[in-house]
């Protein structure tokens, strides 16, 4: 089984992905004896918020899966040639990932038969690609009447914040924002005033942050 001693970077809000090969070694006009048959590839990941491993869907399918235990029949491999199966996995946390690939397969001679597993793990780490930090403050309460707006205690009021944040690029890539959202919940409503306001026929510009960049 082969993969990558070191994957670089990997951030939260991406999709881990790589390809599993287990190999059958002996090469075609070897003279050995033994068939390998039955391979199967099976995946998991380890993440720092669970105790149990998560187990990966591999693609492509391949084999149809058998009636009973929802396992994937296994691949016969000849002489030099290999199973190939990509994994998929969205990263959601920061911290250390455990990638752990269970390789099952027959090893097959004229004198006996017998099945075969190993096992291999990959760990990397998570990082976060973005800081952000923020700062809410209360905006003078403004009473609205027939005759303008008055700092007085009377009529209909709304209470407003102004909320600021700061985007820090914590990565090692240069990264250009699309756009930033505030969410809010039910109750209230929120007016971005950010770079995406454009006047008609003026182009958005998008902020490009470098490694260490603020944005405010």
């Amino acid at each position: 089984l082969t993969l990558p001693p070191a994957f670089g970077s990997a951030y939260v809000g991406e999709t881990f992905s790589c390809t599993l090969c287990a190999n059958n070694e002996v090469l075609p006009g070897s003279t050995t004896s033994k068939i390998i048959s039955n391979v199967r590839i099976e995946a998991e990941m380890k993440i720092p918020s669970s105790g149990n491993p998560v187990l990966l869907n591999l693609s492509p399918e391949g084999a149809e899966k058998e009636k009973e235990g929802g396992k994937e029949n296994g691949v016969d491999l000849e002489l030099g040639k290999s199973l190939q199966k990509v994994v998929n996995f969205d990263l959601k946390e920061e911290g250390s990932h455990v990638l752990a690939v269970t390789v099952t397969y027959s090893e097959t001679t004229p004198m006996n038969g017998r099945v075969r597993t190993f096992r291999k793990l990959y760990q990397f780490v998570c990082k976060s690609c973005m800081v952000v930090r923020t700062k809410t403050g209360v905006l003078p309460t403004v009473v609205r009447t027939k005759t303008g707006v008055l700092p007085t205690s009377s009529g209909e009021k709304e209470r407003k914040w102004a909320l600021e944040a700061q985007l820090e690029n914590c990565g090692e890539e240069t990264i250009t924002l699309d756009t930033v959202v505030l969410e809010t919940t039910e109750g209230f409503r929120s007016q971005g005033i950010n770079w995406e306001i454009v006047g008609e026929g003026e182009e958005m510009e998008r902020p490009v942050l470098m490694p260490g960049d603020v944005q405010q």
